[in-house]
């Protein structure tokens, strides 16, 4: 039978996959390092020899000795012994199948004569295998035994046949322990073993159901670390182009030159033992090919050289790389205590905010009017009208109404100015004279529109009332609160201070 594959050279990143613990549904077939057998049982009418211990307290027997054995010699007594415990012992082999392939994916050596046969270890890993078959995660392992004759001899007629034949998944296997000797399971007979990268396995049916594993038989404890910041893809490349470059020349470059100078080597010393030439004409050959092996060795050295540069250019960059980690830890404690304060600093502005716009409540204090219209309010004892319930006519009412406005303009600006939001309509305090400007809108001629009635343009006036409670909608919009009339000046000012004070 074909024996085990060679060992192939494990890398530093094998060696840290496999100290990690393996979650039942990632195990795979190039997980496996070793099949063994426990109990190897070839046949349920084996022979078997019951030696029963003799107790202390049981009298010995006199008399006459019936034991067929006791009159023969000591070397027939060990012959004996040695075939029955023969007719146990057997030749075993196994084979790894997979549903995607009939031929076996891998075939072990031959282990003669043993009851607990262990296997040589095995890498089901590319590039010797195809990763459509290392990713495999459910497998066949059959066993086949040759067991002896009746006498305890290897018979050479007898055929190999097929013991044992197992169908299961990796991610059923139960775990039994981190070595060989740390196994306390008591195995039945014909006993599946399989040992992975983080310990050995079993199935269902090898082990009492009573077996228990403790944690502290774990090899490999699963760790939950800080997570770690990532590099940028700019390091990320510079360090896969380092390491390309340094495996290219170590893999490729390394090895040809060599390769070279052995068969320059070759080639002089086969020229010189056949052409039979003049010692002469030898010495230069010798020269010329001592020349050619000397500037090979100049090229390896100058190879090496590039190396040992491409090395400290890494070395460079992985220095770099962690100047920048804890460049960026201590900006992230700086980050962190800035964002402390902004948040100390927003609490005390919204205090100083409130307290503002309680004392502007207690300066122009909004009242609801004596009429008690729904939503009608007076500011400072003044009524404001709709513009479109003023009388052009009335001087007393308009200059109340221009009063009314000059309030609300007042406590409008200082808003805007507590809070840092930017009007979209700038207003110009003036007193009962006060005016707002419309940067925004497409019209020609003054853009200045007045917030009192006594003017020769009334429109002009209501424009100006209107550009006003839009400033006032911007406010609440901050706020999240809606208006429910844009027409109710003082309403929706008496709303804007509230929300301000209880914030």
């Amino acid at each position: 039978m074909s024996g085990s594959t060679p060992e192939p050279a494990i890398s530093d990143q094998d060696d840290i996959e496999d100290t990690r613990f393996l979650y039942p549904k990632s195990r795979r077939l190039r997980h496996i390092r070793g099949v063994s057998i426990r109990n190897l049982n070839i046949s349920a009418t084996s022979a078997s020899v019951n030696i029963w211990p003799i107790s202390p307290n049981r009298p010995r027997r006199t008399g006459r000795v019936t034991n067929p054995w006791a009159q023969e010699s000591p070397a027939m007594r060990q012959q004996r012994l040695q075939n029955i415990a023969g007719i146990k012992l057997a030749d075993s082999f196994f084979s790894i199948h997979t549903n995607s392939n009939e031929k076996p994916v891998y075939v072990s050596e031959t282990c003669p004569e043993s009851l607990n046969p262990s296997f040589a270890p095995l890498y089901i890993v590319p590039p010797m295998y195809p990763s459509a078959i290392s990713r495999q995660n459910t497998l066949t392992v059959t066993l086949y035994t040759k067991p002896k004759d009746s006498d305890g001899n290897k018979n050479s007629e007898e055929k190999w046949s097929a013991l044992l034949q197992v169908d299961f998944s990796l991610s059923k296997l139960i775990y039994v322990g981190s070595h060989m000797t740390n196994i306390t399971a008591s195995f039945f007979s014909n006993a599946l073993l399989i040992e992975l990268v983080d310990g050995f396995y079993t199935l269902s049916y090898c082990i009492p159901p009573t077996f228990n594993v403790t944690p502290s038989n774990r090899s490999a404890v699963r760790r939950i670390q800080k997570p770690l910041s990532s590099p940028s893809f700019t390091m990320l490349s510079e360090l896969v182009r380092y390491r390309n470059f340094v495996a290219e020349l170590r893999y490729s470059t390394l090895p040809s030159l060599k390769a070279k100078i052995a068969a320059l080597t070759v080639n002089t010393a086969h020229t010189a033992e056949h052409s039979r030439l003049s010692p002469q004409f030898l010495q230069s050959c010798i020269q010329k090919e001592s020349e050619a092996v000397e500037t090979l060795q100049q090229s390896v050295r100058a190879q090496k050289d590039i190396i040992a540069r491409a090395n400290a250019a890494l070395e460079l960059s992985r220095k770099s790389y962690n100047d920048r980690i804890e460049l960026l830890k201590h900006a992230r404690d700086q980050l962190s205590s800035a964002d402390q304060q902004l948040r100390e600093c927003r609490l005390l502005l919204n205090i100083e905010r409130s307290k503002t716009a309680s004392i502007l409540r207690n300066i122009f204090p909004i009242r609801p009017s004596i009429d008690n219209a729904p939503l009608s309010f007076t500011i400072r004892d003044l009524p404001l009208p709709s513009p479109d319930l003023i009388d052009e006519t009335s001087l007393s009412e308009c200059e109340k109404t221009s009063a009314a406005l000059s309030y609300v303009v007042l406590i409008v600006a200082h808003l805007s100015l507590y809070m840092g939001v930017p009007l979209r309509y700038p207003l110009h305090c003036k007193g009962s004279r006060s005016m707002i400007h419309d940067p925004i809108s497409t019209i020609r001629g003054d853009t200045m529109f007045p917030l009192y009635p006594r003017t020769l343009e009334f429109y002009r006036f209501e424009y100006g009332v209107y550009l006003l409670n839009k400033d006032i909608e911007q406010l609440l919009g901050i706020f999240r609160i809606p208006m429910a009339d844009i027409r109710h000046t003082l309403a929706n000012v008496h709303c804007l201070l509230l929300a301000i004070a209880s914030k």
